[in-house]
């Protein structure tokens, strides 16, 4: 499957779930932030694209570093 058909799958779902669950804005704000921080970010969106790294690595990783954020922000 092309990149951009399994991308699209992924949104479709993400917005999907969103109206379900009435977190369309919430959903948006999040990706803008993980847009934001992975522009201001290049060791992140690396680690992101690199197909030699577990998903489940990265997946903690994203956590880890949205967890700290938030600590932050909130």
């Amino acid at each position: 499957m092309n990149s951009f058909k399994l991308q699209t799958r992924y949104a479709q779902s993400l917005f999907i779930l969103a109206q379900e669950n009435e977190l369309v804005d919430k959903v948006y704000e999040d990706m803008l932030l993980i847009k934001k921080v992975c522009e201001v970010t290049p060791q992140l969106k690396a680690i992101l694209k690199d197909p030699v790294i577990k998903p489940s690595k990265k997946k903690n990783i994203i956590h880890d570093i949205f967890y700290q954020l938030q600590q932050l922000i909130f």
